[in-house]
């Protein structure tokens, strides 16, 4: 399950206002990321191996596309590192361009971020989707996207 997940375009810029996202960095739910480059919100010692994964998973195997997961870190709002498990499907929309679901759960080692210190309140009943399953979300999105042209047999 994620702490949040962000529909991301090939130049990995946040396509859509995710609450979720704002969330996890701990930015109001309303502050909009949308256009913003999802690389921003990575601390820059963590961006080289971040996007050697992203490059790995898109590379995939024998040319395909494939899903991974990944140790990461995100920058919050207050500037701290914050240790992340990083999931990334990429996939191709209708015009063939490769976009990316990255979904991101606070990693579990010590307290978690979850609760915020300033009101004490659980953030996970904020637009976080705690019963989702990344490949289950990506079905969805694709499933609300124009329909594919069909091939020819």
């Amino acid at each position: 399950a994620c702490d949040a997940a962000v529909d991301v375009n090939q130049d990995l810029k946040i396509k859509k206002h995710e609450a979720s996202l704002s969330s996890l960095l701990m930015h109001a739910p309303n502050k909009n990321l949308e256009g913003e480059c999802l690389r921003t919100y990575i601390p820059e010692a963590a961006r080289e191996s971040f996007d050697a994964h992203i490059r790995r998973n898109v590379a995939g195997l024998n040319g395909a596309l494939t899903a991974g997961m990944f140790s990461g870190q995100v920058r919050d709002s207050l500037d701290s590192s914050v240790k992340v498990i990083v999931y990334h499907v990429p996939y191709k929309n209708i015009s063939g361009s490769v976009q990316h679901l990255i979904g991101f759960r606070e990693a579990e080692e010590g307290p978690t971020r979850r609760q915020c210190p300033l009101c004490g309140r659980d953030r996970s009943a904020e637009g976080v989707w705690p019963e989702a399953v990344l490949t289950d979300v990506v079905a969805d999105r694709l499933a609300a996207s124009p329909a594919r042209p069909s091939r020819a047999a």
